[in-house]
């Protein structure tokens, strides 16, 4: 029954005609073709999607010289009950993605750290739990981080450029000024860590942080941003900046909270918090705002099972109930 579940899946998965879809398991008992991500990435060319299905068991780490796309089940899945059918993610020790891969996507993946060396590189609706390391082996241009859980961001010696973030939960955003320029902001929730960047547009955040200097900035434009637990009088009350007391470990009037490590729906809104409507142009500031809000568990944009329901009956008969999820 879980051979037909994932077969149900992966014929749901739309990519280019000349691409393979290289579908990995390392659950007992259950036939795939590839039960390692190491063994589906050597066969892999460029194109190709690696899809890692759910497992308690960790993937080992991947170092990438070839321009794929990868995709996850999501995260958060024990707590935000009805997303998917198996509740276990699709979790890999560390990505090291080097020179080659340029052009390579993650999507729904639970990951200690990223060493990213590469540009052209969209990590969306990940959870990282570590670090994302940028200029670990070279240049990362045109980067693009969004909807995703991430604890910090480091950079090494190596020039970057062209920086998206948005619509994140993150601790510590550490861009180094000396190595990374053309950083964009935009809607996400910083807790209790900083934001350390050169030329920047920062705008449409919650930033919660108990030192008054939240922002370490030479020159950034900072607007329509909601600072908690503690002011910041180089931007409050300028450029659409308020300030709200109150932390979001505790109950509060800006989030649904108290805030929490091991889920993320209480990043939503509350009704009437001085949040909605309040970021630029009159859109919602923190990371369910915007064109491309935040998306509870990560769930990728692709069609997902969250229920399936089956029972025997004499005569090779398989009635079933799935229940299916665009997720758009």
């Amino acid at each position: 029954m879980k051979n037909i579940v994932s077969i149900i899946f992966l014929s749901c998965v739309l990519t280019n005609a000349n691409a393979t879809i290289r579908r990995v398991n390392n659950n007992p008992g259950i036939s795939a073709p590839y039960s390692s991500t190491q063994q589906a990435y050597n066969a892999a060319v460029n194109g190709d999607t690696i899809l890692i299905e759910a497992s308690p068991t960790i993937q080992s780490t991947i170092t990438s010289t070839k321009q794929l796309t990868w995709i996850g089940t999501g995260y958060f899945l024990t707590s935000n009950n009805g997303l998917q059918a198996n509740a276990n993610t699709s979790r890999i020790d560390q990505f090291i993605i080097n020179a080659g891969s340029s052009g390579s996507k993650f999507l729904g993946i639970e990951v200690n750290n990223f060493f990213l060396g590469a540009s052209n590189i969209l990590i969306s609706r990940c959870k990282v739990n570590n670090n994302i390391y940028l200029g670990y082996s070279g240049s990362v241009n045109n980067l693009i981080i969004n909807e995703c859980f991430v604890q910090t961001i480091s950079t090494y010696s190596t020039s970057s450029n062209g920086i998206m973030f948005s619509n994140n939960y993150c601790h510590s955003l550490d861009l180094d000024p000396n190595y990374i320029t053309g950083v964009t902001i935009l809607n996400n929730y910083f807790n209790s860590g900083y934001i350390y960047t050169g030329l920047a547009l920062i705008k449409n955040n919650i930033i919660n942080n108990t030192n008054g200097n939240q922002i370490f900035s030479n020159n950034a434009n900072v607007n329509n941003n909601l600072f908690m637990n503690q002011t910041n009088i180089n931007y409050v009350a300028n450029n659409g900046n308020i300030f709200v007391p109150g932390s979001p470990t505790t109950t509060n009037n800006v989030m649904q909270g108290p805030s929490s490590t091991v889920s993320d729906a209480w990043m939503k809104l509350k009704v009437g918090s001085p949040a909605i409507g309040s970021g630029e142009g009159g859109i919602d500031i923190g990371p369910f705002g915007g064109n491309s809000p935040y998306v509870l568990s990560g769930i990728p944009s692709i069609p997902t099972i969250f229920s399936f329901q089956a029972s025997t009956m004499p005569g090779n008969v398989l009635p079933c109930v799935i229940s299916t999820k665009s997720n758009n």
